[in-house]
């Protein structure tokens, strides 16, 4: 399965040196490889962007991260907390009815300590605009990487069933 993997990537860059924070830098990566180890083709805008050494304007970076969801099968949104703006625009994507072709299976990975805040509306309105599940977490989602094959099934079963041996 392809999966677009949309994380935050400017709020959570150091402001001197062009590296994300560890610990996120690690959670995120604990992510990548157990989608990878899962048989996934995985596109992630901060693997692509030398995570942090060569960000890309906007201009440049944003058509190609349409296309890079307009090609995946689902969409896996590690929203952030505080929620990043990017990822609600991926998410915007992922969910819009005005392009088809654009409508993806979503997967919000959330942190628990916005669940009251956040999945009051988010999550909701994702699962009434396409097939959608969630997973929260406390502090990093490593801890929930076996509930993400689960998560993926859920959304996206035809897809998964073929990659995923039973």
């Amino acid at each position: 399965m392809r999966i677009y993997l949309a994380t935050p990537i400017h709020d959570k860059l150091y402001p001197i040196t062009p590296r994300p924070d560890p610990e996120f830098e690690n959670s995120v990566k604990s992510i990548l490889g157990f989608l990878r180890s899962e048989g996934h083709s995985v596109f992630l805008a901060l693997e692509r962007e030398e995570w942090g050494a060569a960000i890309m304007s906007g201009d440049v970076c944003t058509p190609k991260d349409r296309d890079e969801m307009q090609g995946a099968d689902v969409v896996v949104a590690m929203v952030g907390n505080p929620p990043s703006g990017g990822v609600q625009y991926e998410l915007g994507w992922a969910t819009g009815d005005d392009d088809p072709e654009m409508r993806k299976p979503v997967v919000l990975l959330l942190d628990d300590s916005i669940r009251d805040q956040y999945s009051s509306l988010v999550v909701p309105g994702t699962g009434a605009l396409t097939n959608a599940s969630c997973l929260y977490y406390e502090d990093l989602p490593e801890e929930r990487l076996a509930d993400l094959s689960n998560a993926l099934l859920a959304v996206a079963p035809v897809r998964c069933r073929l990659l995923t041996p039973s």
